[in-house]
């Protein structure tokens, strides 16, 4: 044999040698397929003390009868430079209870997942963390065992528990001077120079921990449009009535939770921003109106019954405004009839205009006709001081239809097409009958 021959030989065994090898080359878990490792949450927020959960499922298909694990395993990655909180890993009950298939345990950061034959086998855990420093936590969770070799992420943002929050805080404004609030009034108040404030705002500051009233935080408040404002309610100052005028932009000091709000002679509709630092804790809005100048009224329904009644109840709105076209509330309106055989009403009165400037008037038919019905601020004909509003025609009409017509909003239709009907309801004299239902 050659020396040439003989390296061939050497060099053909070592290929051959090297070729087993590698064919020889298998995973260990081949018999762990289509396993997956899940995360319930990839990010979660709390707040300092406040422990938070995660739950970490690991499933797979063992394809023989021997026992196969996967396991899954936690790290903290990153957390604030002053923590020292670490995650754990545990079991609850309701997995416990779920975990049937298979055996699912738990030691230290690493949660198992035994097979005990062929088949499929879920199982599952919960990673707690209870933070003591506000902060990023990044908590990563690792597979073994199986196919998958993708680690997955949990983020855990978590807030100082004495920062306040919009959320948790609570603001309710009502008019006049007040210490407690537990619902929000729509305030409409004379724009006229007054020392006293014309509303207050109660504000309750509370944290992301929901602990109130935080008695390290003072508040900002600001007011654009017309007004002032002033604020009060800490241990020395604990009288609302104490509070005064200050400015349009004011700062507390802690426990300053009352927000007087002040008109200055001027008109128009304020808002109000309380904020605790840079968070904004709620707005609220003030209406200083002037006197009235104006009545706009609005018929309701044009025909009445001969009754006071139906149709009649609330037959004209109207609305109070002064010259700057700001709602005036608290304005007596009354309505008057040029005919009060037809419509009997002589100075009735209509009631106070609410916050918005409203009011509602009420009518008493009498007689088949039609009346012209002025809303007026004067209580009587001798009165001539006050404002009144363009005369509205309103006639009193029949409630026995004597005709029924029906028209359609077009000629034709196509199928599927909605089409609207008009009924129209018409008396003996061919007058429409009064609004109701028929």
């Amino acid at each position: 044999m050659s020396t040439k021959t003989t390296l061939k030989r050497i060099a053909l065994v070592a290929v051959s040698a090297l070729g087993f090898g590698l064919m020889s080359v298998a995973p260990s878990n081949a018999a762990v397929q289509s396993d997956a490792l899940t995360l319930a949450s990839t990010t979660s927020s709390t707040t300092v003390g406040s422990a938070v959960t995660n739950a970490v499922s690991l499933t797979f298909i063992d394809t023989d009868s021997g026992a196969e694990t996967a396991t899954a395993t936690v790290a903290l990655v990153s957390s604030p430079v002053t923590s020292s909180a670490m995650p754990t890993l545990s079991i609850t009950s309701a997995q416990a209870t779920a975990n049937t298939a298979g055996t699912t345990s738990v030691s230290n950061l690493v949660m198992s997942l035994a097979s005990t034959g062929a088949g499929r086998f879920t199982g599952s855990a919960t990673i707690s963390l209870t933070p003591t420093v506000a902060g990023t936590y990044v908590i990563r969770v690792t597979p073994a065992g199986g196919l998958t070799t993708t680690a997955q992420t949990w983020t855990v943002t978590v807030d100082s528990a004495l920062t306040v929050t919009a959320a948790n805080s609570t603001s309710f404004i009502v008019a006049g001077e007040t210490s407690t609030a537990t619902a929000d009034a729509t305030i409409s108040v004379p724009m006229t120079f007054s020392a006293d404030q014309r509303a207050t705002i109660v504000v309750t500051p509370r944290t992301a921990g929901d602990l109130a009233p935080v008695s390290a935080v003072a508040l900002t408040a600001t007011i654009s449009g017309p007004g002032t404002l002033g604020i009060g309610g800490a241990a020395s100052n604990t009288a609302v009535t104490a509070i005064s005028s200050t400015g349009r932009a004011i700062t507390g000091t802690a426990g300053d939770y009352w927000v007087g709000v002040f008109s200055d002679g001027t008109a128009g509709v304020a808002t109000i921003t309380i904020s605790a630092g840079t968070t904004v804790l709620a707005t609220e809005t003030v209406t200083f109106f002037g006197a009235a100048t104006r009545i706009t009224p609005t018929v309701v329904n044009a025909v009445i019954p001969a009754s006071n009644s139906g149709a009649a109840v609330g037959a004209i709105t109207a609305i109070v405004t002064d010259a700057a076209g700001v709602p005036v509330s608290g304005v007596r309106v009354y309505d008057v009839s040029s005919a009060t055989t037809i419509i009997s009403d002589n100075y009735g009165d209509c009631g106070l205009s609410d916050a918005t400037g409203k009011v509602t008037c009420n009518l008493t038919g009498v007689a088949a006709g039609t009346a012209s019905i002025t809303l007026t601020t004067n209580s009587a004909a001798t009165v001539t001081t006050g404002i009144s509003a363009a005369p509205v025609s309103i006639r009193v009409g029949s409630a026995s239809p004597a005709t029924v017509a029906l028209s359609f909003d077009k000629a034709t239709y196509v199928p599927g097409e909605r089409a609207t009907v008009t009924v129209t309801l018409r008396d003996s004299l061919g007058l429409p009958v009064v609004n109701g239902t028929y």
